[in-house]
């Protein structure tokens, strides 16, 4: 009878998203480990759980340590991870939208879109007044629609 669990519980889904989970964790904590100043994970996870929980004073541990994790790799790992869950969303919806599990934006032509909106606007060097620095990656998202829209 205990094997006949265990069957079912690796054949489970929950199995995947626990597995996937700790993945996820140990990437994160990883990726804020290494840079030109390493910082040990045990040290990474005191000073997460010390701002979480706040049960620990941020003082007990180096300043150093504290300002590289909270301030500079913890916030570029967790974008990083949006950025990344966003692409992927994109890719699900293109290939979802044209049945196709092969479609990118690389065969349907919306990379080269955007890139022409992105040479238009540097070449002519063109600037929304309210928008200002924001205009080349509007311009370029704008032109990568109008593709789409041609292709569809």
């Amino acid at each position: 009878m205990p094997r006949l669990f265990i069957l079912k519980f690796l054949n489970n889904k929950y199995l995947a998203f626990c597995i996937a989970g700790i993945f996820l964790v140990l990437s994160i904590l990883i990726g804020i480990s290494i840079g030109t100043v390493s910082v040990p994970i045990l040290t990474i996870l005191k000073i997460i759980s010390a701002k979480l929980f706040g049960q620990i004073s941020l003082e007990t541990f180096d300043p150093m340590y504290t300002s590289i994790v909270l301030n500079i790799r913890l916030p570029r790992v967790i974008l990083s991870g949006l950025v990344g869950a966003s692409l992927a969303i994109a890719g699900a919806a293109f290939q979802g939208l044209l049945r196709n599990p092969l479609a990118d934006p690389y065969t349907l032509g919306v990379s080269s879109g955007a890139s022409v909106g992105a040479v238009l606007t540097l070449f002519f060097q063109l600037s929304i007044p309210f928008i200002g620095s924001f205009t080349l990656p509007l311009l370029s998202i704008l032109f990568s629609f109008f593709t789409i829209f041609l292709v569809l």
